[in-house]
């Protein structure tokens, strides 16, 4: 029977897997995925208990695992399990789902692609999945759920077809069932905020939640949690008090949205001030007792960055919670002027600057900017659509006060950037407006830590990436003029100059010692 003619299977959550399918007793209790229904018996090759995929020739049960051959791909050439055979030629999965051999034409609009589930293309598929999610009788007399509907019509197929499937899919259906719940104290009570972020964004996106600075108030939230950790009553509320005087006043000051590394350094600072809190417990000591030589004893184990508890020491003091201590940071190491050698620096920018660089060109684009002019991955994350400009057939970018002229050769990847900025969210595709990098959640760009890993899995750690140009830059221009063009310090700039000075001069000593040898 066809695809057409075939009845079609009703769909639920399978009860085991817990994913939305074509199910077996769908609408019961017992509903159960066509996966999940096969028989479970031992495997007849590893031994272990699974669900049987095949049988093999002398009719022993196979598992998934075992069940599925391992050949040569006849297209890449690579061992890989085989999933299609064309014309006898073993196909892996990777070369057979991208490759025009698999491709069907679409049960309902004739569409000539890989087809999805029962010979549907991938668009027809996201409708049904979409249809199913939120349905037509549901949207006719509840604003809401029209307005999320409308949201994921903007998003691609295949986001589609992966959001309905999500956990956090169940939430957004409560939200959408109670009016009640559409709130953002409710997204931070649902769960925890890997769950809740992409429904955040969707329903910040749709026009049904008011945007917020999302970082700051988790940061809020988080230390009202740690505070519990604290058993003295009085003692809690002095750490409340500070991180709220300290720290929430602080970044309450401070553009927004907030990048996350603000938080995260501050989120550092006030674990070491629990951790002390703690080490005077274990003491049995009060708070009020604490001496110099206290806390020179704590800090003699343990984290480097213990100093960092002086402003908490120093506030107390003012408020007469305890006497008078001081904690002195410790003296800067000097910089490291190590970086990529000239040969690997140039390799890495050819490959960057050719045209068949697999790479996505928001990638690309950053690390010719790490690479040329030492820019930090949070500086590249906050650049805004109005950083990168052009005048005349010139390009610019905006890292520092003054902008610095790209070259040529990236005039065409920065016009590029500017065109296609779409943002992958988990539940759809948005388009904004402010950011040179979208990120995940609405108002925000990327993370820097994101773009570090990502800088980092093509090869280009960005504090050596970093080092290599800001070495380069301070031998040949004044520190005034580097701090004017990076966006680093004019501080910082002489700092480099200064350490690559002097590595040069170690290096010339070096070499004339040689020489008279």
């Amino acid at each position: 029977m066809c695809s057409v003619c075939r009845p079609k299977q009703r769909v639920d959550v399978c009860t085991r897997c817990h994913q939305r399918k074509p199910c077996l007793f769908a609408g019961t209790p017992k509903a159960r995925c066509h996966e999940c229904s096969k028989p479970q018996k031992p495997c007849g090759q590893c031994g272990k208990t699974r669900r049987v995929l095949t049988y093999s020739t002398d009719g022993k049960p196979l598992c998934h695992s075992c069940g599925r051959r391992r050949e040569p791909c006849s297209n890449c050439g690579t061992t890989r399990i085989v999933v299609a055979r064309v014309h006898g030629a073993a196909w892996c999965e990777y070369c057979y789902k991208r490759n025009s051999v698999s491709h069907r034409d679409c049960a309902r609009c004739g569409a000539h692609e890989r087809p999805m589930s029962e010979g549907l293309c991938t668009q027809c598929a996201a409708d049904d999945a979409l249809e199913q999610f939120i349905p037509s009788s549901v949207r006719s007399t509840n604003p809401v759920a029209q307005s999320v509907y409308d949201a994921f019509r903007r998003a691609k197929p295949s986001v589609i077809l992966t959001a309905s499937r999500r956990k956090s899919a169940s939430i957004l259906t409560e939200v959408m069932n109670s009016p009640e719940k559409l709130s953002h104290d409710y997204l931070d009570s649902a769960g925890p905020d890997a769950l809740t972020r992409g429904i955040r964004s969707l329903l910040i996106d749709a026009g049904l939640l008011e945007p917020r600075d999302h970082h700051l108030a988790r940061f809020e939230k988080w230390i009202l949690e740690v505070s519990t950790e604290i058993s003295n009553s009085k003692l809690r509320a002095v750490f409340v008090q500070f991180a709220r005087w300290r720290h929430v006043r602080e970044l309450r000051k401070k553009r927004s949205p907030l990048p996350t590394s603000l938080t995260v350094s501050r989120r550092r600072e006030l674990r070491l001030i629990l951790d002390l809190i703690s080490w005077i417990h274990g003491q049995d000591r009060v708070f009020g007792s604490l001496t110099q030589s206290d806390v020179d004893c704590w800090r003699s184990f343990g984290s480097k960055e213990k100093y960092r508890v002086n402003e908490f020491l120093v506030w107390a003091h003012r408020n007469r919670l305890v006497g008078r201590i001081e904690i002195h940071r410790p003296k800067r190491t000097d910089l490291n002027v190590i970086g990529f050698s000239d040969a690997k620096r140039t390799e890495i920018l050819e490959n960057l600057l050719d045209e068949q660089c697999p790479w996505p060109a928001p990638i690309r684009f950053s690390a010719l900017l790490v690479l040329l002019f030492g820019a930090r991955p949070l500086q590249i994350t906050r650049l805004k659509v109005s950083d990168v400009f052009f005048r005349g057939p010139h390009a610019y970018v905006r890292l520092g006060r003054d902008p610095v002229l790209l070259p040529d050769v990236l005039i065409q990847l920065a016009s590029t950037i500017l065109k296609d900025r779409a943002a992958i969210r988990q539940f759809t595709t948005a388009e904004e407006t402010h950011w040179l990098l979208p990120g995940t959640v609405t108002g925000y760009p990327m993370s820097s830590a994101a773009l570090a890993v990502r800088l980092r899995n093509i090869g280009i750690p960005a504090s050596t990436g970093r080092t290599s140009a800001l070495s380069m830059l301070t031998q040949n221009l004044p520190p005034t003029i580097v701090a004017r063009l990076t966006g680093t310090t004019r501080g910082t700039a002489i700092r480099w100059m200064d350490a690559v000075a002097a590595s040069n001069a170690r290096y010339a000593g070096f070499v004339i010692m040689l020489d008279g040898q």
